[in-house]
């Protein structure tokens, strides 16, 4: 997978620099748990986390830590990567770019953003969501087509080794089933599928 934060003309992504991409994607939802552990976070190596942050929560709890000012489109806190989503749009960068490229989703069900899982096949850390109605067919649904695992809040503020354990866990689990998926011929034509049946 390929990710660019530079914008067009810039050859940046994680394939040179062989790290895997993690993308926390948890829409407005509470970020403050991740704002109390960010600036404790011991990301595993070989992994970048990615965060777009709406309003600056993270990258200004960040900046604390490091005594960082930069102000840019992305920033970059050791192996934390802060975007900016009205400069990430000026560079052309959407967030279905972003959830297409990186190596895992880190999500609460949503149908958005699972539904992007599935049609790129990006492996998912789900969190419980409770008092959403959709979330166990949602979780079926990506236990049926996308590497998965449940993984607790608590994993995702601290980031710790069970964390990445399960990230590395699920990436494997799609490996598996992208070798399945292409031992399999899938028919796409619904038209072919129309006459077959109609015959």
């Amino acid at each position: 997978r390929e990710l660019n934060l530079e914008g067009d003309n810039n050859n940046n992504n994680n394939k040179d620099q062989g790290r895997k991409l993690i993308l926390y994607s948890f829409g407005g939802h509470d970020f403050s748990p991740l704002i109390a552990k960010c600036g404790e976070w011991k990301i595993r190596k070989g992994w970048n986390l990615i965060i777009v942050d709406r309003e600056n929560q993270i990258s200004n709890a960040l900046k604390q830590k490091e005594n960082n000012n930069n102000d840019n489109s992305h920033e970059e806190f050791g192996d934390v990567i802060v975007l900016d989503p009205l400069e990430m749009s000026k560079k052309n960068l959407t967030y279905v770019d972003l959830a297409a490229a990186v190596d895992v989703i880190v999500l609460k069900t949503g149908y958005g953003i699972v539904a992007e899982s599935i049609i790129h096949s990006v492996p998912v850390l789900y969190t419980d969501r409770p008092g959403f109605v959709e979330h166990y067919s949602m979780v079926t649904c990506l236990e049926e087509n996308v590497g998965c695992a449940r993984v607790t809040l608590a994993n995702v503020a601290n980031a710790d080794d069970e964390f990445f354990d399960l990230a590395e866990g699920v990436v494997q689990q799609q490996i598996i089933k992208n070798k399945q998926a292409s031992n399999t011929q899938l028919r796409n034509n619904g038209a072919s599928q129309i006459v077959d049946i109609v015959r």
